[in-house]
């Protein structure tokens, strides 16, 4: 949770996850004194308001907690500010709805750069032992049973490696996402695809955007609704015009969505729910969505979007009506 609170802190947490960091708060009175004790940290170190360091990234954790205890050590104060400056929790939730701050180094306290690791802020396992991660770049991966992932530092690219299977919605940057696997290799900006590896190969399955996939033996751009595979000659062939949603047989269905359109996110609801759902204005179809679904219903995978856009929901006749 901590790393999620950073991510909301700086400004860079979606909708959906400032929701459930909210419903965390409510949880529980331990949560609330957690609060409690960040608020007071915050005013016994007397550091001003930022929005995270210089590049735009919450500062480490590690960084926060040495800043901290400088600060702490320079202080003057009594031994119940020193007993909470040691909290490893040094940021700051005014309320569960507040917009907040995030500590941040003096001029000449200037923190490290900070890597491009990738980490999960929040996991999730469903049926079949499928799970579910939010990384700290605000993209998300839903993994398969029996497959792993790791995040390296590889300079200059969020890196993931991939043994298995593994659904990726992965948010836009500047840094390029690459993922790694035995077989070969595929780098996005930002887009939806599936790779399945196994001892055949590396299947690619693009749903959203463009993916460079690359083997031993060749590269290639695969775009939405193309299927690549990678096999044990390292070169990749491209299939077209294929039904790749047949393909996608994720128990529960699939629905993760990074920086989506609204107006594909209400066609896959459509094909997920089998039901009528449409847009009361075609306006609205830009709109971009950030969210993840397990096996949740209708009415409730309707209600988040709905949030998340903030638009008004409407069952009609076993359907839904997205308007504003």
């Amino acid at each position: 949770m901590d790393e999620l609170i950073l991510r909301h802190l700086a400004g860079r947490a979606t909708d959906l996850e400032a929701r459930r960091l909210e419903r965390w708060y409510a949880e529980s009175a331990e949560n609330r004194r957690r609060v409690d004790e960040l608020r007071a940290v915050w005013v016994a170190t007397g550091t001003d308001g930022g929005s995270g360091s210089p590049s735009g990234e919450p500062p480490p954790l590690d960084w926060i907690v040495a800043t901290a205890e400088g600060r702490r050590r320079k202080a003057e104060g009594a031994e119940r500010r020193r007993t909470i400056v040691r909290s490893p929790w040094l940021v700051l939730l005014g309320t569960a709805a507040a917009a907040a701050v995030v500590v941040v180094a003096s001029p000449g306290d200037a923190p490290r750069e900070p890597d491009v690791r990738l980490r999960a802020v929040e996991t999730a396992t469903g049926s079949s032992d499928v799970t579910t991660m939010s990384l700290s770049d605000g993209s998300v991966i839903r993994l398969a049973s029996a497959s792993a992932v790791e995040f390296p530092v590889v300079a200059g690219v969020r890196a993931v490696d991939l043994s298995g299977r593994a659904f990726f919605a992965v948010r836009p940057d500047t840094l390029p996402f690459v993922v790694r696997t035995a077989a070969g290799e595929v780098t996005v900006r930002g887009t939806r695809f599936e790779l399945f590896e196994d001892p055949g190969g590396l299947r690619v399955i693009v749903v959203e955007g463009r993916v460079a996939a690359e083997g031993h033996g060749g590269s290639v751009l695969i775009v939405a609704g193309q299927v690549a595979r990678i096999g044990t000659d390292g070169v990749p062939m491209v299939e077209s015009n294929v039904d790749v949603w047949s393909l996608l047989d994720w128990e529960g269905g699939l629905l993760v969505f990074s920086e989506t359109p609204l107006g594909q996110v209400v066609a896959e609801l459509q094909r997920r729910f089998g039901v009528p759902v449409s847009l009361a204005d075609p306006s609205l179809a830009g709109r971009r969505i950030t969210a993840w679904f397990g096996d949740d219903s209708l009415d409730e995978v309707a209600e988040a979007i709905c949030l998340v856009a903030g638009v008004s929901c409407e069952t009609r006749g076993g359907g839904v009506r997205l308007g504003r």
